[in-house]
């Protein structure tokens, strides 16, 4: 092979002395061969022999190193000369990695410095003997080629180290735009939109509400919201519109963001009615009424997300010495509504399309009942019993804040009885269980069906002898995310209605 090779390259050597417009100048060994191409302008009689390369470094360190460069890759020089190349004296040079000096002219002769950037070291000069005559002037290529020219082997291991000294290029960084936007819309709620009136007795309908003249409410109803924007019929059939039903207006949020945003609803009641020795109470369910004479309403929190089948419903209920609802849901990002942008004053940003639309939602709203068997007084005045509403919006944790599940609570267990539970936001996890009991969960055998491409599926499985012999009323619910294979924590859903 290597005696190959070097004839190879006598082959290609003898082709350049023969073409007109390639100079080859012969070298000392261990010194760069010198290829010279002559452009347009340049006399005839411009011929081998007219440049040569001097060494002037003294260091062999660095001698070698300069060799070694041009092994890897050559250097090529371009020397641009206008007019009669005696007394010329303009030029443009071009040396990658090596700083090339203004030549001078002696004797008829170029004289071209080269210097190592690094270090600013003197490799040597360029020596072109120029031709006679006047001349239009042209270009001079000369390409450096560290091979070795008269002798074999210029350069071996013994003379340098092979090595190439590392090349460095500076890299840049285009800049992190943060794809995690938080912004959502939220409703507009007032002190009139949550203020209600009570009427066990039906007075409002008995009376064609007298009391509220110009106002009309349901036919049916104990207890009354204003309605302003989601306005109902007064009856079936009718072409009125009510002003007051038993549920209050919608409020919605809206998640404009990019990503998933958890919601937390809480409804309190409050005031002297519900002091040391309160004069209502609260149930859980409307059926709860049909066998009691107490005063006591339902007011529940209600909300409805965006592809949810089920409505969740959370009933004020006495937690500790407060009366309480809380509801929880998370609202899906919406996907191919936002993009990379970029302006002079912001930079780059990550913004919604100017056609960005479809924007998943939450809705959520109140409603209410009044025991209309109660026989007592129920003891209230002006102030004796409030509501307040309050919500939190966060963004959702990696992940989004997993499946939501809510159930059609039965009046009891029976054997054989087949339970659904209702399953939002699943996409990417898998049921892992159901069950009940704290301190001994007993697994109820669930299955739950191929999540739906809207992120819903439903959970369901049939109740036996043993577990009516518990009688739970909620079962522990817990996924598992198939991409990182962590379980959510366990949800509890009521599945038997309050007694």
């Amino acid at each position: 092979m290597k005696r190959t090779m070097k004839k190879l390259a006598a082959l290609i050597m003898a082709l350049a002395m023969v073409m007109s417009l390639v100079v080859t100048a012969s070298a000392a060994a261990g010194e760069p061969t010198l290829v010279v191409t002559k452009g347009e302008g340049i006399a005839a009689d411009f011929v081998s022999g007219n440049v040569r390369f001097d060494w002037t470094a003294t260091d062999d360190e660095v001698k070698s190193g300069f060799l070694t460069d041009l092994t890897a890759a050559g250097k090529d020089v371009t020397i641009t000369v206008a007019g009669d190349f005696t007394t010329s004296s303009t030029a443009a040079f071009a040396l990658d990695g090596y700083s090339v000096a203004n030549p001078t002219t002696v004797s008829g002769k170029w004289e071209v410095a080269i210097t190592k950037t690094e270090g600013s070291v003197a490799i040597g000069k360029l020596v072109i003997t120029l031709p006679e005559g006047e001349t239009t002037g042209g270009t001079i290529t000369v390409k450096l080629k560290g091979t070795g020219g008269a002798g074999d082997d210029a350069l071996t291991e013994a003379d340098a180290d092979n090595s190439k000294d590392a090349i460095t290029g500076a890299g840049t960084y285009e800049g992190y735009v943060d794809q995690e936007v938080f912004r959502v819309t939220l409703p507009t709620v007032t002190a009139d939109d949550i203020a209600f009136t009570i009427d066990p007795q039906g007075l409002i309908a008995a009376t064609a509400a007298g009391a509220h003249t110009g106002k009309k409410f349901t036919e049916a109803g104990s207890m009354f919201f204003l309605n302003t924007n989601n306005k109902v019929k007064v009856k079936e059939g009718s072409d009125d519109d009510a002003d007051y039903s038993p549920n209050s207006d919608k409020f919605t949020v809206i998640n404009k963001g990019a990503s998933d945003v958890d919601v937390e609803l809480t409804l309190t009641a409050s005031g002297t009615a519900l002091g040391e020795n309160p004069t209502i109470s609260f149930v859980e369910a409307v059926a709860d009424f049909a066998d009691s004479e107490d005063t006591s309403l339902y007011i529940a929190l209600n909300a409805k997300g965006t592809g949810d089948e089920k409505t969740t419903v959370e009933p004020i209920a006495k937690d500790g010495t407060a009366y309480k609802a809380t509801a929880t849901a998370s609202i899906a990002k919406t996907d191919g509504v936002y993009e990379y942008k970029y302006d002079e004053t912001d930079g780059y940003t990550y913004g919604l399309k100017d056609d960005a639309d479809g924007f998943k939602e939450l809705e959520f709203w109140l409603s209410g009942a009044a025991n209309t068997n109660a026989t007592g007084d129920w003891g209230l005045t002006a102030g004796s019993l409030a509501l307040a509403l309050t919500w939190k919006v966060t963004k959702a944790e990696s992940g989004g804040s997993g499946p939501r599940v809510t159930a059609e609570a039965v009046e009891g267990l029976s054997r054989n009885m087949e339970i659904t539970l209702n399953v939002a936001n699943a996409t990417g996890y898998t049921l892992k269980s159901v069950t009940y009991g704290e301190e001994s969960p007993t697994d109820v055998g669930a299955t739950m069906t191929e999540v739906a491409a809207d992120g819903t599926a439903t959970i369901t499985f049939t109740v036996d002898r043993t577990m009516v012999s518990a009688a739970p009323t909620a079962v522990n619910v817990i996924f598992t995310n198939t991409e990182t294979e962590a379980d959510t924590p366990a949800k509890s859903v009521t599945i038997v209605a309050a007694a």
